[in-house]
């Protein structure tokens, strides 16, 4: 998956490795809405996401946060905690547990956009920024905005909608403005079978036209 990077490196030089370097910012919905079973299916879901590329201070760096009503920064990973170390990473992303209740995704999604991609968190100016959002789709509060604001600064958004055990369903119009558009948007009706190589073939599609 990481051969259009390579290519864009070699044809257009020191600017494209720039631009090749990636991203990839995960909010996980731990609400309870959400549900135990979505989000052990969930966590290993990511976990493959998390194996299929490489973790280098020059290719991928990676950060991941739980929410609800609030964001849970005490299990949080930001971008320049393991920037050599997927094992550590893998730890401490194994460690972030499911519970709390309420369902404030624009909330996480500003906590992406003040304190994820801040250079002090360990963010890469020149790195493109993938922000991929797992949730049921029903936030209490506004996600248009401050998804837009994440789009404005060059992040590529993306959102994957996880069928609730109550039965009602996915806000598909809410996921719609988590995503920005139609082909962002993946929805795991049953669990997450094919859902990996969508969003894995559409990442790989995506970062290699904004090289």
């Amino acid at each position: 998956m990481e051969m259009c990077s390579v290519r864009m490196v070699i044809w257009l030089g020191r600017n494209a490795h720039s631009r090749a370097m990636k991203q990839r910012v995960i909010v996980l919905d731990s609400s309870s809405s959400f549900g135990k079973k979505n989000w052990d299916m969930m966590k290993a879901f990511v976990r493959n996401i998390l194996n299929s590329f490489e973790i280098s201070s020059i290719a991928a760096r990676a950060a991941i946060f739980r929410y609800n009503s609030k964001v849970y920064t005490d299990s949080q990973i930001l971008l320049g905690d393991f920037p050599d170390n997927k094992t550590a990473l893998l730890a401490a992303y194994d460690a972030i547990i499911h519970n709390g209740r309420g369902t404030k995704t624009g909330q996480a999604l500003l906590h992406v956009n003040n304190t994820i991609l801040n250079e002090v968190g360990g963010n890469r100016p020149e790195a493109q920024d993938v922000v991929i959002t797992i949730t049921d789709g029903r936030s209490e509060d506004d996600v248009a905005v401050v998804s837009g604001s994440l789009r404005s600064r060059g992040a590529l958004t993306y959102a994957i909608g996880v069928m609730p055990p109550n039965s009602k369903g996915v806000d598909e119009q809410q996921m719609l403005s988590v995503a920005g558009q139609p082909s962002n948007i993946f929805i795991a009706r049953n669990d997450f079978e094919g859902v990996y190589e969508k969003l894995i073939k559409k990442l790989d599609l995506d970062i290699c036209v904004n090289v």
